[in-house]
């Protein structure tokens, strides 16, 4: 029987599936070889499609069984290709889709970066509504990361909902089951609602019950048991759930490979527990496994991981518990480098930077080193304005508030600790200001409404804020699929112009109507004139120049031919002497054009010889081209002798840039 890429792909993903069961590494690499030895025989779209796609799924397990980041890569770049091939059939597309989509989420996990993330979430809901429902649990455990990531309750909250259903089925996977306790526990930290604590133990406890060693999802259910139990032991301080906790840790850590990703947070939460179980009971035994738990997760963690930070804090409390207990200087130090690293720490959250802050100021007092605590707190409370950013939904930002509503006063008497009346009335003003801001965001106005003036003045500040964050809103739509709509657009340039930013309302106008130009000429001629009032009042020539330039050729679009040349000629006098040579080039070479098309081939050639002028020694290749269009216009004119000359500079230039079409063009311009 002739072997061939069905057969192959089929044996491919018969190994897959034992892997899962058995966990024998043997099974997944020969996997991945029948796999790449099945696209040999893809001859149709479908076929690459799905090989690729399957491909992908393999490397990315080898990813999660060894941490090898080239796998994941190679998994990413295969389930990429995928998505680029055209295949009869939707649902291979789609697998191509989901395959891509679970390879960023994996990046995003091993490297924090959040567009990977933005990316997948697009990537799960773009599919059909009958495949989406069949991925929900994917698509909402990338929804928990991005509320880990930022913060995000509304992502928090469907997550929640996408999963429920599933989980509370006597037929739920121990996966669904992992990550259904994983959303409880979030909800609680959100909430406080000790019955979601309670009910997420509940949960892992079914979550283990339904594994068996060697399953793949076997030390994520323990590690999620503990982690569910540590939560409910700082709650309720039982010894039981603590030892529990311990056991489910080392038997998480048994089960898992020593390289693998799961490995760090496993350790994460075994570093966490020994020192809790040290706090209770004293012994230095527990102390020390704490200590070593801790600095493993940071050999293992790059220097630039988002998550560096909050596990540098882990380590910090532990090695300053250490320092202390065993009167060793050099581990408090240790734990004080530590947290300054997770508050200096850019990519990390401005919460966990705080907390950072916080901790290494309160341990600096403790020792009676004010003036070094003062300088702690005051970078804590210089994060403040970070924390409840605006693209963080209301409840989310409240959230994140309530938890440093503290912070000013506790800052403040640290400063008159030291006599700096003046550092205390910043840290103050700093916090009562984070507060108003958020206040301004807010409806109700009745605390003001006595006052006509101040309230005028609050509306205008809050009118402010609102345009700040529309304009957010504007900058991260712009690079994406799902694009503000345009009423929304138009509001915003309203409100820009409002604050007197017209320089940004014609930017922002300008986008929009280059956007409409392919759906709604006519609306993108009204957009352009209006961004051209705006950059007419901000005098910014540049960009007024190329606005007139953007409207001329809409106008032509519409078969304005009169008015869009009127434009053009408006875009060429403004941008000559104010923008760099190439740009005044292109200006000159579109006005040429646009009169030759017309019959007008005199002023023609002079635009188009004055835009061969300006490219030339900025842009050879256009410089040429402009030289052919010159040529043609002169043939128009009789003006053969001048034609024969732009030809040849045409093809000299052509010659010099080794493009062999363009001296073809050339010649059959100069034998013409």
């Amino acid at each position: 029987m002739a072997i061939g890429f069905e057969e192959l792909d089929l044996v491919a993903n018969v190994l897959e599936g034992l892997y899962a069961q058995r966990r024998e590494p043997g099974l997944l690499v020969e996997a991945v070889r029948l796999g790449e030895r099945a696209l040999l025989f893809a001859h149709t779209a479908d076929e690459r499609c799905i090989g690729l796609a399957h491909l992908a799924d393999y490397r990315r397990a080898l990813y999660w069984l060894g941490g090898d980041t080239a796998d994941l890569e190679q998994a990413i770049q295969a389930a990429s290709e995928a998505t680029q091939l055209c295949p009869r059939s939707v649902l291979r597309g789609e697998a191509a889709q989901l395959s891509l989509a679970l390879g960023l989420r994996a990046r995003f996990e091993a490297f924090g970066k959040l567009n990977d993330l933005n990316e997948a979430i697009r990537l799960f809901r773009s599919v059909r509504p009958t495949t989406a429902k069949l991925y929900s649990y994917e698509l909402s455990v990338a929804l928990r990361l991005r509320y880990e990531a930022i913060g995000s309750y509304p992502d928090l909250g469907e997550a929640l909902q996408l999963s429920e259903p599933n989980a509370r089925c006597d037929y739920a996977s121990s996966n669904e089951l992992v990550h259904y306790a994983t959303l409880l526990q979030l909800a609680f930290e959100h909430t406080g609602d000790a019955s979601d604590l309670a009910t997420s133990i509940r949960i892992a406890r079914r979550a283990v019950a339904k594994t068996r060693h060697g399953q793949v999802s076997a030390e994520l259910a323990y590690h999620t048991l503990a982690t569910c139990l540590l939560k409910a032991h700082r709650a309720e301080r039982g010894t039981g759930l603590l030892d529990e906790a311990v056991e489910s840790i080392e038997e998480a850590l048994t089960l898992a490979a020593p390289d693998a990703p799961t490995t760090t947070t496993i350790q994460i939460n075994r570093a966490t527990a020994y020192r809790m179980r040290w706090e209770e009971h004293g012994s230095p035994d527990d102390l020390d496994v704490a200590m070593g738990a801790a600095t493993d997760v940071l050999t293992r963690t790059e220097a630039d991981h988002p998550d560096r930070a909050g596990r540098l804090c882990v380590y910090a409390v532990i090695a300053d518990a250490f320092g202390r207990v065993l009167q060793d200087p050099s581990a408090r130090v240790s734990a004080l480098d530590a947290w300054d690293e997770a508050t200096r720490s850019i990519v990390a959250p401005p919460d966990t930077r705080i907390r950072a802050a916080v901790a290494a100021g309160q341990s600096l007092a403790d020792d009676g080193r004010w003036e070094e605590a003062n300088d702690r707190f005051a970078t804590a409370v210089s994060l403040m304005p970070e924390v409840a950013w605006h693209g963080l939904d209301r409840s989310s930002q409240e959230h994140r508030l309530r938890e440093g509503a503290d912070l000013p006063a506790l800052a403040a008497a640290h400063a008159l600790q030291v006599d700096d009346t003046s550092g205390a009335i910043t840290r103050l003003e700093v916090g009562r200001s984070v507060m108003w801001q958020h206040l301004l965001r807010l409806n109700d106005l009745s605390a003001v409404s006595g006052d006509p003036e101040v309230g005028e003045i609050v509306a205008e500040l809050r009118r402010a804020v609102e345009v700040e964050e529309l304009f957010r809103g504007w900058l991260s739509s712009e690079g994406a699929a799902d694009q503000m709509p345009r009423e929304q657009v138009e509001e915003l340039a309203a409100g820009l112009g409002h604050l007197k930013e017209p320089r940004a309302a014609a930017v922002v106008l300008g986008t929009l109507a280059l956007r409409l130009r392919g759906s709604d000429v006519s609306a993108a001629v009204a957009a352009h004139l209006d961004a051209i009032e705006f950059a007419e009042a901000a005098g910014d020539y540049v960009h007024l120049g190329r606005l007139h330039g953007n409207l001329g050729y809409a106008y032509r679009q519409i078969d304005d031919e009169e008015r869009g040349i009127r434009h053009y000629r408006r875009s060429a006098e403004i941008l000559e002497g104010s923008a760099p040579a190439g740009v005044v080039g292109h200006a000159r070479n579109n006005l040429g054009l646009a009169l030759a098309s017309t019959g007008r081939y005199g002023e023609a050639a002079a635009e188009l010889a004055a835009a061969a002028a300006h490219f030339a020694g900025v842009d050879r290749r256009r410089q040429a081209t402009a030289l052919l269009d010159l040529a043609v216009t002169l043939t128009h004119l009789d003006r053969l002798d001048d034609a024969m000359v732009a030809v040849q500079q045409a093809r000299e230039l052509f010659v010099e840039l080794g493009d062999r079409p363009g001296p073809a063009h050339a010649w059959y311009n100069e034998r013409g």
